[in-house]
Order: C-alpha cells, then sequence, then structure tokens
C-alpha cells in the first residue's frame, strides 16, 4: 500500500519530499550524510544516511525519508525536462510550472498558491525561477509541496526540485528539505 501511494504521488505530480530531525550541512559530507553526485546529472547534493534514493527514467533522483509503519513517506525529486530547443516541450520556467499546476489541478481539492520569483545563487550561479506550494489530496490522504523550477544554463533543460509530504507531516520534514535543497550545488 505504501509503494503504491508513493508511486502515484510520484508519476501524479513532480514532487520531493525531505525527512525528520534537524540536521546541519556543510560543504563536505558530515557525519550521518550520503552524497549523490552521478555523472549526467548536473548536480550534486547531500542527503540523509538513513534515506533511500532512485534514479527513474531519464535524469530524475528521487530521495525518500524513511519512517515508521506503513504510512507515506517524505521525498524530494530533482527531474530534468528538456525545453523546446532541445525538443522538448516547455518553452520558459512559466510553462513548467503551468504543467505542474494542470497536473496538480487533476487531483482530488488541489490548491495551487500563486507562484512566486526565486533566485538560486551560489558560488556566483545565478538562477531566476519559479516556486510553487501547493496542497492536494490523493487516495483520502492529504499532502503538501514545495516546487521550483530553475532553468539549465544552457537553456536546453529545466530542473525540477519538489519536496512533498503527507500534509500533517511537512512542517517536521520540512528542515531537512531545506537542509537538502540548501546542499544542492548545480555544476551545469
Amino acid at each position: 500500500m505504501m509503494k503504491k501511494t508513493i508511486a502515484l504521488s510520484l508519476s501524479m505530480v513532480l514532487v520531493l519530499c525531505g525527512v525528520s530531525a534537524v540536521m546541519v550541512w556543510a560543504d563536505d559530507a558530515p557525519m550521518g550524510t550520503k552524497v549523490f553526485d552521478e555523472k549526467g546529472f548536473g548536480y550534486a547534493i547531500q542527503y540523509p544516511d538513513n534515506w533511500l534514493y532512485y534514479t527513474q527514467q531519464a535524469h530524475t533522483a528521487v530521495f525518500i525519508g524513511k519512517g515508521p509503519g506503513d504510512r507515506s513517506l517524505p521525498t524530494v525529486m530533482i527531474k530534468s525536462l528538456f525545453s523546446d530547443k532541445a525538443g522538448g516541450t516547455f518553452k520558459d520556467v512559466d510553462s513548467v510550472i503551468a504543467d505542474l499546476e494542470k497536473q496538480l489541478r487533476a487531483a482530488e481539492q488541489a490548491i495551487v498558491f500563486n507562484p512566486e520569483p526565486f533566485v538560486y545563487a551560489r558560488d556566483g550561479l545565478n538562477l531566476k525561477g519559479k516556486q510553487v506550494v501547493t496542497e492536494y489530496t490523493l487516495k483520502d490522504e492529504k499532502f503538501k509541496e514545495w516546487a521550483l523550477v530553475l532553468p539549465r544554463l544552457n537553456g536546453e533543460a529545466f530542473f525540477v526540485w519538489a519536496y512533498t509530504a503527507p500534509r500533517k507531516a511537512y512542517d517536521e520534514y520540512l528542515p531537512v528539505a531545506k537542509a537538502m535543497f540548501h546542499s544542492w550545488v548545480i555544476k551545469d
């Protein structure tokens, strides 16, 4: 049941989620963290050592928090989507956000808050994108998601970074999702 809920949630929307416990992240991975840095993904990110990750399709990494019992778990997902310049369907950040909103509105009781500008600024790299927060119900469980869309430097793709968790656990896992986000180093 848990695997089906996670799979449906991930295929229904572009999602990512975090885990509980507050962590401190540094430039080098401290005790209790692992580093994801696979060739071809264009980034590195730290994640808790008690989390799992898997890759799906081309250039999508999903990090899953571990929790007690048979319940939906928080996830953080990073996905690359091709722009229309590279044979994809997305013209710009706004078209990716519009597609995300469309997918989410298909869910039950979907609430999509207005997208806001977002700037990724690290090590001299400044990427202007947008962020959006959504809430929805899937199989009688309420979820909340924070998603960011950033253009890749070459203009041929977009990064979608998303943290998703059951609504009742969202705030609990948010510090970990934020720590993961702050450890995310784009190498484009």
